[in-house]
């Protein structure tokens, strides 16, 4: 998969480290995501999954309660890992496929909360 420089983006992104686990067969991983927006998020794991494969997405945000939802696989990119010529990370863009109204709101919150910090 190519890249092309042109911004497709329909939404603000940010740089937030929020623990999550994703689940589909056969794995579950726990992570940190390396941006979030109001339409979806990326991660960088050691397991690949195929573009378009449904995932079970729990986000942990700063409430107690996580956001349970599901996620699209968009795009998957390999990384070698630079402490061993045999692995790889696999850098993922997950899209927000079924999400409750009040869970993407909080999402929405915090990435404003997050916007006017700066």
């Amino acid at each position: 998969m190519s890249w092309d420089s042109h911004e497709r983006r329909q939404f603000v992104r940010i740089s937030l480290p929020l623990k999550i686990y994703l689940s589909g067969s056969p794995n579950n991983i726990s992570a940190k995501t390396r941006n979030i927006s109001a339409g979806g998020l990326r991660i960088i794991i050691k397991h690949k999954f195929s573009s378009g494969s449904i995932v079970n997405l729990k986000i942990y945000t700063i409430k107690r309660k996580p956001i349970l939802c599901q996620g699209k696989i968009l795009w998957v990119f390999s990384r070698k890992n630079i402490q061993s010529k045999d692995l790889f990370y696999y850098d993922t863009g997950i899209e927000f496929y079924k999400i409750k109204k009040n869970s993407l709101d909080v999402i929405k919150k915090i990435i404003a909360k997050d916007l006017a910090r700066k």
